[in-house]
C-alpha cells in the first residue's frame, strides 16, 4: 500500500483537543520548532506530483495573553487550558518580498532574530529560540470539508515590553480658569440682568 488516507474518526481525534481563540493577536511563547521536509501541494511538477519538497519550520507556541494583558479566553468566550498550543507553518523556501512586503516566513525568521526585515537574517540552532516571546496574530477559520473552526497563524513580530506610566513626585495642578472677557459678561448682563445667571 503506497498510501493510507485517515478516517473521519481519527482526522477529528487528531485535531486540537480545546477549541480554538479568536481572531486577534496574542503575546505567545515558542515551545517547539522541529524543521521537516514535506512536499508543497502548490508547487506540483512530473517529477514531483504531491508537491516539490520544501523546508517548513514547524513551531509550536503556547498562547500567554491577549496584546493589551487580558486574560485568555477561546472564541466562545471560555477559559483556555494552560496545556493551550498553536502550531505554524513556515515555508523556509519562501523568503523574500512581494509587492505586498515580506513573506509570512521572512517576518517570522525576523522576529525570531530580532533582526531589520530588510536584512540579512542569520538563523543560530532551532533550539536556542525556544521560549522566546513573539507577537503572534491568528484568524479563525472554518475548513470546508469538515465545518471545524481552527486558528492559522497570519504574521508575527518581535514582542515588546509594555512601557509603564513614568510617574513623578509632582501632582498635576489643574489650570485655573480663565475669566470671561468683561464684554462678554456686560452683555451677559445686559441680557439676562445681574440675577439672571
Amino acid at each position: 500500500m503506497a498510501y493510507k488516507a485517515k478516517s473521519k474518526a481519527e482526522l477529528d481525534e487528531g485535531g486540537d483537543k480545546y477549541p480554538p481563540l479568536p481572531a486577534d493577536t496574542y503575546l505567545m511563547s515558542i515551545q517547539s520548532i522541529e524543521v521537516k521536509i514535506s512536499p508543497n501541494p502548490y508547487d506540483k511538477t512530473e517529477e514531483h506530483p504531491d508537491g516539490t519538497p520544501r523546508e517548513q519550520a514547524i513551531t509550536t507556541f503556547k498562547p500567554l495573553e491577549f496584546t493589551n494583558g487580558d486574560a485568555l479566553v477561546d472564541w466562545e468566550d471560555n477559559d483556555v487550558p494552560p496545556d493551550k498550543t498553536i502550531r505554524g507553518y513556515f515555508d523556509l523556501s519562501r523568503l523574500g518580498f512581494s509587492q505586498t512586503g515580506p513573506s509570512k516566513s521572512r517576518r517570522f525568521l525576523a522576529a525570531l532574530t530580532g533582526s531589520d526585515v530588510e536584512d540579512e537574517i542569520e538563523v543560530g540552532e532551532w533550539s536556542e529560540y525556544v521560549g522566546k516571546k513573539m507577537m503572534v496574530t491568528l484568524d479563525l477559520t472554518t475548513l470546508t470539508k469538515t465545518g471545524r473552526k481552527v486558528n492559522r497563524v497570519t504574521d508575527v513580530r518581535t514582542s515588546r515590553k509594555r512601557s509603564k506610566n513614568k510617574t513623578t513626585d509632582e501632582t498635576p495642578v489643574a489650570a485655573e480658569p480663565k475669566p470671561a472677557p468683561e464684554s462678554l459678561l456686560a452683555k451677559a448682563e445686559e441680557v439676562f440682568g445681574k440675577d439672571g445667571f
